[in-house]
């Protein structure tokens, strides 16, 4: 079978803009002792913990493939100053796209990285690595099944199928939907019962409600701490603010 026409879309484009078109946010001063291995926020621009400023733990961002999860990982790195890692291999075809566009952390799971990305148990990452807790990403499940297929067919992470490739392989589409609708939901329940502390976070209120979710996010990284007073309200509404910059450009999906 012949590969799809590609044609790019601003649907998925979000990806690769956030990570390198987002302009630079103020950092303000680290000064919050959210935890006693040191102060966080970091300074911008993001990098990697040393051992010093190692969290003591690992929290995963778990998220059924085509979710968001690289979206949130963008805004997480300018919320905490710090680079998420991935357990993913980075020679693999879409991993090093990521990383064309800024992604530095893929392939990460030490404690170079507070958050990691992970589609476990969906795929295995290239090694076993601890989960303290988990946040959760779930998009809603039409849409990932459609930017799953896209992906699937393309191997890319920003570009869309044309309406003709939709008909030419529908019944392929029609499988897939079906079967990966199934996978989604075990994917989901198996994060719901595992036996971690656990944020769950809707993509679709990530895009209509920035702000608001990722303080959410954030009082969860925290403990359960409040914001305000601290260096992180700040960071939390700059980040929100620089995609909003995006969005009204028509650069992502608002």
């Amino acid at each position: 079978t012949s590969c799809p026409s590609k044609r790019h879309s601003a649907k998925d484009r979000r990806v690769a803009l956030l990570w390198s078109q987002m302009s630079a946010l103020s950092s303000g001063e680290a000064g919050d002792h959210s935890n006693e291995t040191g102060p966080m926020p970091l300074p911008l621009p993001p990098q990697f913990l040393t051992p010093a400023e190692h969290r003591g733990e690992t929290v995963i961002l778990a998220s059924y493939p085509r979710s968001g999860n690289s979206l949130l990982r963008g805004l997480l790195e300018k919320c905490t100053g710090v680079v998420t890692g991935s357990d993913t291999l980075p020679q693999r075809t879409l991993s090093q796209a990521l990383q064309r566009a800024g992604a530095r952390g893929e392939g990460v799971i030490d404690g170079r990285a507070w958050v990691v990305k992970s589609h476990y148990p969906e795929r295995r990452g290239h090694a076993r690595l601890p989960c303290d807790r988990a946040i959760l990403l779930v998009r809603n499940v039409w849409d990932v099944v459609d930017s799953y297929f896209n992906m699937t067919l393309t191997n890319s992470h920003d570009t869309t199928m044309s309406s003709a490739d939709y008909e030419r392989f529908a019944e392929l589409f029609r499988d897939l939907a079906a079967a990966e609708a199934r996978v989604w939901r075990d994917f989901n329940r198996w994060w719901l019962r595992a036996p971690v502390p656990l944020l769950v976070v809707r993509y679709e209120d990530l895009i209509e409600h920035r702000d608001r979710t990722l303080r959410r996010v954030a009082w969860f990284l925290r403990k359960e701490r409040p914001l305000e007073g601290t260096p992180w309200a700040d960071r939390v509404d700059a980040a929100a603010a620089g995609f909003e910059v995006l969005a009204a450009a028509g650069e992502v999906l608002a």
